[in-house]
Parts: C-alpha cells; structure tokens; sequence
C-alpha cells in the first residue's frame, strides 16, 4: 500500500511540470485501476531521474494489479530489451518478455510483491532504477533501466536476482 500512496502523493506536487510523469490512479472496490502509465518527457529537455523513478513505480503497479496492458504500454519498443527474471533464461525480445509476464502476472500462485528502496542513477541518457523486491519473505535486488522513446520514459531492461543481504526498509 504505501507505494500508492507515495504516487499519488508525487503525482499531486508535480502534476504541472512539462515532463509530468501520467500515471493516474484510483481505487474503485479495492481494485487498481491504471489510466495512461506512461511517464512523458518534454521535447527540449532530457529525461530526469524523477521520471524514471515514477516509471519504476507504475511497472511495479501494473505487476501488482496483474495488469498485462499496462506493463506493455511501459516496455520500450524501438530500443533493444531485455529481461532476466530469477531462474529464467535471458529473455532479449520483446514478444518474449511480454509472454513471460502473461505467464507471470497469469499464475495464481504468483505472491504479492512489495518494492522499496528504490534509487535512481543517471547513466547519461538512460537512467537506471535499482530498488529491492520481497516476495514471500525473500528480497531480490532489481535494476530496471529507463530509454526515452518519443518523449516517453520506457523501461528497456529488467533485472532481478537474489539479495544475501538486504538494506533495511527506511
């Protein structure tokens, strides 16, 4: 719950700036509800790491709804990509990443996951998120790396992996 809630307080202190990050939310009956998740950059000025950091929130809102459109909308899909879940084989196209999160965000089995500690650091004109994930008790460290595609924040590689020792929470 409290990565809603840090969006919605994001979204209310920068819903004017030129390069506001769209991801509006609401909850309707305890259901998540994603409108346009799309972080959009401007086209005089570079992607921020703030963009990215929002982009980073909207991907791990589109996991926990099990929202398979949304996390579509927020792959790149001119730039190179690739995924490498836990356990999994690289995954370097783009049909392929998407089919192995049909089949992620499909299982019923699959536990809730939690997000924290995320931290973004500019890489020249991309940005990479690296936060930590817990699923049933065990914390991955993950880094997520941003691309600009036409004045839009995309996310263009997801990694994630065992974390021996985890920071604690904030």
């Amino acid at each position: 719950m409290q990565l809603y809630v840090a969006m919605i307080e994001f979204a209310a202190e920068d819903q004017w700036h030129s390069k506001y990050c769209i991801c509006i939310q609401y909850f309707v009956q305890s259901q998540i509800y994603l409108v346009a998740p799309d972080a959009v950059c401007s086209d005089t000025e570079p992607m921020r790491t703030q963009d990215a950091l929002f982009a980073n929130d909207a991907f791990y809102l589109a996991f926990a709804a099990r929202d398979l459109d949304h996390m579509d909308a927020l792959w790149a899909r001119e730039s190179p990509v690739i995924c490498l879940h836990p356990g999994w084989p690289a995954l370097t196209r783009r049909e392929q990443i998407l089919e192995s999160w049909a089949r992620i965000l499909s299982n019923p089995a699959q536990q809730p996951i939690d997000v924290y500690g995320a931290a973004a650091f500019n890489l020249g004109t991309n940005i990479a998120v690296i936060c930590y994930e817990e699923v049933d008790g065990n914390v991955m460290v993950a880094t997520n790396l941003f691309v600009e595609e036409k004045d839009r924040v995309l996310l263009a590689c997801h990694q994630a992996g065992p974390c021996g020792q985890p920071p604690p929470r904030d």
